[in-house]
């Protein structure tokens, strides 16, 4: 297939007088004030990225890229784009939503497998509506944060964009065992899965909807302190 753009294009003409050094596992973090939080923690050097801001930190052990937009189009660019730079490893954190009661604010998930309502899959050519993350890499990354947090494993729809979180759409999710709602799994995870990058994705329930209607936490403090203690539990 000849492509008229391709992530080799966009990193060279980025990086035009050489690519800095990438460590081979990166954190995506997709609120910036999180990262904000926990910057404190390390000391990162910010560098030239494509996409987002990304900080590798001192003894490059790790890299975080963060503010990179929301939705599947953002980021299946980013996974392209880590993949070609030769990332191995990404685990991502976040806010999702719940869709029953089984879940409380706060509470920590990880994903095992995302369905999509958008045809991305179509346009990579892959055959299926579900995709899974890492499951070895999902069970390690537990093993690290239960001590500071409950785990739940959990299937997920994404959709598109927020404005498309459709009645009829989540219906159908909750009719397929879906717990979870997010606008970013499901291309990462493709994305990362056809280019052989190991991937996970670490929510935490920022609002739910149920019978009941919908809640949310304004200021989001449990839940960014539990994504937060959920991090420095494993990069420790």
């Amino acid at each position: 297939m000849e492509l008229y753009i391709t992530p080799k294009k966009i990193i060279e003409m980025t990086f035009e007088n050489g690519i800095p050094e990438i460590p081979k596992t990166v954190y995506i973090i997709f609120q910036k004030s999180l990262f904000k939080r926990l910057e404190k923690n390390f000391k990162f050097e910010k560098v030239k990225s494509t996409r987002g801001d990304f900080y590798v930190e001192k003894n490059k052990k790790f890299g975080v890229v963060t503010r990179i937009g929301i939705g599947e189009s953002a980021c299946s660019m980013l996974a392209e784009e880590l993949s070609f730079l030769g990332v191995k490893k990404v685990i991502a954190f976040g806010m999702v939503g719940g869709l029953n009661d089984k879940f409380r604010i706060g509470d920590i998930v990880i994903i095992e497998k995302s369905l999509s309502q958008s045809n991305i899959a179509d346009i990579y050519e892959y055959i299926g509506s579900e995709i899974l993350t890492s499951p070895k890499q999902n069970d390690e990354v537990a093993k690290k944060i239960t001590s500071s947090n409950k785990i739940d494993f959990v299937k997920c729809i994404s959709v598109p964009t927020i404005y498309r979180e459709t009645t009829k759409e989540i219906e159908k999710a909750k009719q397929k065992g879906v717990d979870i709602i997010d606008m970013e799994v499901f291309s990462l995870s493709l994305v990362f899965f056809l280019r052989g990058v190991d991937f996970s994705a670490v929510g935490c329930i920022s609002d739910i909807l149920n019978d009941k209607g919908w809640s949310f936490e304004s200021n989001f403090k449990k839940v960014f302190d539990n994504l937060e203690k959920s991090f420095m539990s494993l990069v420790k």
